[in-house]
């Protein structure tokens, strides 16, 4: 049993033989210890390794892939903490023919998708760039850029490192590009974010000044991987990506010149536009943006019985909630396209306006919680969209015939953060009263939100989900099954070990503590390890 939120990360059972001290340190064959950090080990293993776990209710935790997931009754949560995250703002990377990219009009390149295999050989979903000619009153002498660009809805952070990347190959047949050009928007990026590439030597031709850096390197079967990367200068909506053909390896800006037959060609996969000063692992994309996180397993989590008391967690366009000082039209009920903790795109976009403070919030009556005195802890994800501007948010409690508390605010940033704030009610709640704990901003800027959460608790446990009715996540309980260690029966000794990390706010009487019993289990002088510090523990 316990009463805060803990993660297990190993546990053990040493058994001694009588009047026989164990030697931890050389190892015994009576030692059974799992590893929670062993991202190999699953529910089922856990259970059928001879383990006891219960939990009546469903429970949401952080998955491998760093989103928030659902465990049925009854399933282990092994959890995940997010240590970084990366997004793909280039949509349809792999798909160049989509109308998304725009290598028509004044253009002139004409883009096939797989007609070749991608960087691993195997997989043909590689696309052909080849330029097409520009005629004047059809006569085919005219300059003109050959480029194919993104024409998406991606907009810069100003002051922000964004790097491009993509894989180029030359074809192993018929006329090929030599010269490959990237550059980033002017709109966002100035005139100067450009480089060249030649593909026959495998070397970084010259650019733009406001290049801080860029690569070609070789990714396997006759691939290249290049980048080039810059800070932005300005929020302008952009596409955020170019590739052109160019005729030197320090050739100008998406350079024009006259196309003749035959047309030269080069192979293209896998385009990428992230935040970040050097290209990084490779993300697909098709209708949508991806972001990928970067992980740390943290271990088998258990949490007591709490109670969500916010309803319609991830709509705001319910009519629970109410807004104030909200752009008209579209503050209060607006939905973003970007990615939530879940996956989805489920974020609810508040857009501020107004010189007062604004925000959203939902009525506690008093049925939520009962006199002065109660500890609560709100918290809820929030976000700003890419290029938006710059947002901070807070969490308030606004007590009834009581004090209005205003919380710390935080930056936000691309990356859904989870804010908290911890309280301690001051006035009664009735049922002729009404309370409200809101989250807001003092900026003239929108942010995204969801998953809102109130509870009674010294912190934020994992998110449960609402729309209507009461929804209480039930106690995670392990242990051995009453049969299992039967070492516990036969007069012998031995030590239960379990290592563990306690959520840092964690207070006098408040620990997981290990219970030994049951009718099969009879002790004889068990040695129980157990410490309530709020770090990693034995």
């Amino acid at each position: 049993m316990h009463r805060n939120r803990t993660w297990i990360t190993d546990y053990s059972e040493l058994r001694t033989q009588r009047n026989h001290v164990l030697d931890i340190q050389g190892g015994d064959s009576n030692v059974k210890t799992l590893n929670f950090l062993n991202e190999s080990l699953s529910p089922t293993a856990l259970i059928n390794s001879g383990y006891a776990f219960t939990r009546n209710t469903t429970a949401t935790y952080t998955n491998k892939l760093g989103i928030i997931t659902t465990a049925a009754a009854d399933e282990p949560r092994f959890d995940y903490e997010i240590v970084s995250s990366k997004t793909n703002f280039v949509k349809y990377s792999q798909s160049f023919a989509n109308a998304y990219w725009d290598s028509s009009a004044t253009n002139f390149l004409n883009a096939l998708d797989s007609v070749t295999t991608n960087p691993d050989g195997f997989t043909v979903n590689a696309s052909s760039l080849t330029e097409k000619i520009y005629e004047v009153l059809s006569v085919p002498t005219a300059t003109a850029r050959h480029i194919h660009q993104a024409t998406g809805d991606f907009a810069a952070v100003v002051g922000n490192t964004y790097t491009m990347s993509c894989f180029v190959k030359q074809p192993t047949s018929g006329t090929v590009a030599r010269y490959i050009q990237l550059a980033l928007w002017t709109a966002g990026f100035g005139a100067n974010a450009y480089m060249n590439f030649d593909l026959q030597t495998g070397t970084v031709g010259t650019g733009g000044a406001a290049v801080t850096a860029s690569t070609i390197q070789p990714a396997g079967n006759g691939w290249y991987r290049i980048s080039v990367t810059a800070p932005a200068t300005a929020a302008a909506s952009i596409g955020g990506f170019q590739l052109g053909f160019s005729t030197t390896s320090g050739a100008a800006r998406t350079e024009s010149y006259i196309a003749t037959a035959p047309f030269r060609v080069v192979w293209m996969w896998g385009a990428q536009f992230e935040e970040s000063l050097v290209p990084t692992t490779y993300i697909p994309t098709t209708t949508a943006f991806v972001r990928v996180n970067t992980t740390r397993p943290l271990g088998l989590l258990l949490e007591s019985q709490v109670r969500q008391f916010c309803s319609y967690t991830e709509d705001q366009s319910n009519v629970l909630w109410n807004a104030y000082n909200y752009l008209p039209g579209t503050g209060k009920v607006g939905k973003s396209t970007t990615i939530a903790p879940d996956g989805s795109t489920n974020g609810n976009k508040f857009d501020h306006a107004g010189a007062s403070e604004g925000g959203i919030y939902q009525v506690l009556l008093g049925n939520t919680a009962a006199g002065a005195g109660i500890t609560i802890t709100a918290s809820v994800w929030a976000w700003i969209e890419p290029g938006a501007a710059p947002c901070r948010v807070r969490i308030n409690y606004f007590p009834e015939g009581g004090t209005d508390s205003f919380g710390t605010l935080v930056t936000l940033t691309t990356t859904p953060q989870r804010i908290t704030r911890t309280f301690v009610t001051t006035t009664s709640v009735n049922p002729s009263t009404v309370s409200n704990v809101t989250i807001s901003t003092p900026d003239t800027a929108a942010f995204v939100w969801w998953g809102y959460q109130i509870e009674t608790s010294k912190f934020a446990g994992s998110y449960i989900p609402r729309t209507t009715g009461v929804v209480q996540r039930q106690a995670d309980q392990f242990g051995t099954v009453t049969n299992f260690s039967s070492w516990f029966k036969d007069g012998r000794q031995g030590t239960l070990l379990a290592n563990y990390t306690v959520e840092p706010v964690a207070t006098s009487g408040e620990c997981t503590f290990l219970s030994v019993g049951g009718a099969n289990s009879v002790l004889s002088f068990p040695q129980i390890y157990v410490n309530t510090n709020a770090a990693t523990n034995t």
